[in-house]
């Protein structure tokens, strides 16, 4: 059936057989065919939103996620899909619904403040917002929760932000048209909430007064001044989801074809940047995004994850992971190789970088530094 699938084909039959054959089984050719339809759900949802929105579709980036979805979001209200607010579909782990929602960013805060207190945030701004929109709320019934039947943390996070959603059962679907009807009216909420939550929200009424429709204006025009930013990094992120092969025959560096992209997301457009194993700030034309996990051991989907490499510089520290005289241990701190030879020189030198924890060790990535760690300790 899914071959037969085409950009004509109707919403509900393109939701349905999407989640009827998604996998996070990387070696399975169902993958890559639930690819192939998240890609034109994601080009009839393009097609349905205003010009200035971006809409992205994700199956996890390096590891598959159990729990797909579609972000649409205003490019002048916010910035990319870890931080603000935005529209999005999502599958729960078992596929047996889908949820079209308006929820929050959430890694960008996890990171600011830490899990706990971006819960607590996460919460308080939804329960804030449906409050404002109670009424909105009632009169289209929209449910307050969506239900994604994972135990996975970030699953977690992504429900907590929720402010209102339309769940719908994945066999009983309604036609396009009700589809169609849901999302516009939800575009249509969104950056009235976008304002609201900006601090504004002692100023405006959301409702058909015509002075508060011309503060509405007025103060949403500033907002997309302020929150105006270039897209140029997801950007950089779609291309690497929508690499169908990472090796190509020429030159060494030319044949991998995901690594300026990774370079261009790790370095963006910064002139100097910091190692992430001795810490000290390097022009980035002497460093390079660096394989945590050997290239050559890596899956296809862990070539193209964006945090496979780390920024480390050519003045030593690069070498030094490389060749295994300094490794990371399962906490993330910095560790000199006891099975290595070094001499007098070599331990001046990294004497400052041994003991420091590792800026780019946390819950995603562990498992390529003990991989590193393994391959290290087993060749000795």
């Amino acid at each position: 059936m899914t071959n037969n699938l085409t950009i004509s084909s109707k919403l509900p039959l393109l939701f349905k057989e999407f989640a009827s054959i998604y996998t996070i089984d990387t070696e399975s050719p169902e993958r890559e065919r639930s690819k192939e339809i998240l890609k034109l759900m994601k080009t009839k949802i393009t097609d349905l939103v205003p010009s200035n929105y971006y809409v992205k579709g994700s199956v996890g980036m390096g590891t598959p996620t159990p729990t797909p979805w579609i972000g649409i979001r205003d490019t002048d209200f916010t910035i990319n899909f870890r931080n603000g607010i935005y529209i999005f579909y999502s599958f729960p782990e078992d596929m047996s619904a889908l949820h079209l929602a308006i929820g929050q960013g959430t890694d960008g805060l996890k990171e600011e403040v830490g899990a706990a207190a971006a819960r607590l945030q996460l919460t308080s701004n939804a329960a804030s917002l449906q409050h404002i929109f109670k009424d909105t709320i009632k009169e289209k019934k929209y449910s307050k929760k969506i239900y994604l039947k994972s135990t996975q943390n970030r699953a977690s996070s992504y429900e907590d932000s929720v402010v209102i959603a339309r769940n719908y059962n994945i066999e009983k679907l309604p036609p396009e048209e009700e589809l169609i009807d849901d999302l516009k009216n939800i575009i249509d909420i969104y950056p009235k909430m976008v304002v609201a939550l900006n601090n504004y929200s002692q100023t405006i009424k959301i409702n058909n007064d015509a002075s508060d429709k011309k503060l509405e204006k007025e103060l949403t025009k500033k907002l997309k001044k302020q929150y105006k930013t270039s897209k140029s990094q997801e950007d950089i992120e779609e291309m690497l989801e929508n690499l169908t092969e990472t090796d190509s025959t020429g030159g060494k560096s030319s044949g991998r074809n995901e690594q300026q992209l990774l370079r261009q997301l790790l370095f963006q457009n910064e002139i100097t940047f910091k190692c992430a194993i001795c810490r000290e700030m390097r022009p980035v034309n002497i460093m390079v995004a660096g394989h945590i996990k050997p290239r050559t051991k890596c899956t296809f989907e862990e070539k193209t994850d964006p945090q496979i490499v780390m920024p480390i510089c050519k003045v030593g520290c690069d070498e030094l992971f490389e060749k295994g005289y300094l490794i990371i241990d399962s906490e993330g701190y910095i560790k000199e190789n006891d099975s290595k030879q070094y001499t007098s020189d070599l331990s001046k030198f990294i004497k400052n970088i041994v003991g420091n924890k590792c800026e780019y060790f946390n819950e995603h990535t562990s498992k390529y530094f003990q991989y590193k760690y393994d391959l290290v300790k087993n060749k000795q």
